[in-house]
């Protein structure tokens, strides 16, 4: 699987799957879009931020 697609599929079962107007994503292109709009494009999932700064901070 490309990096692109582990991004893709890591997106909707993040952002989507719990989403009330998912049903009206019927495209990749509509997905990103809606990504776009809501600030989800170039984010980290909350924990996996969180803990990714608390190890640099250890290893610092």
């Amino acid at each position: 699987m490309r990096a692109e697609q582990v991004d893709i599929t890591r997106n909707l079962l993040h952002h989507c799957y719990t989403c009330d107007d998912a049903g009206f994503c019927l495209t990749e292109e509509a997905c990103r879009q809606c990504w776009l709009e809501h600030g989800l494009l170039g984010t980290e999932i909350g924990e996996a931020n969180e803990t990714q700064t608390l190890m640099q901070a250890y290893y610092e």
